[in-house]
């Protein structure tokens, strides 16, 4: 395995950690976030392991103003909000 570059760290570790963090304390609404790093995922061509949270965005822009959405299986208007938290939870842990 070759070590990171710089770059690939902050793209992958410490943006989305930093954010999640923000998106977790109220510093940040959780959509801002989920926005910033649905745009990283589409600079980098959608090869990245930031893709959840471009499903995330979608997600919550789809049930903002319809019952349904077709990113995420089993996630609705009523645990939207908790899948955020978790998978900022996840980024913060990591």
């Amino acid at each position: 395995m070759r070590p990171r570059s710089a770059k690939e760290v902050a793209t992958y570790g410490i943006i989305p950690t930093y954010l999640s963090k923000l998106g977790l304390t109220g510093e940040l609404k959780p959509l801002p976030v989920l926005e910033k790093l649905k745009d990283i995922h589409i600079e980098l061509e959608h090869y990245s392991p930031l893709a959840h949270f471009y499903d995330l965005y979608y997600a919550q822009e789809d049930l903002q103003y319809s019952e349904d959405q077709w990113y995420i299986n089993g996630i609705d208007r009523s645990n939207i909000d908790q899948a955020i938290t978790d998978c900022f939870n996840e980024w913060v842990q990591v």
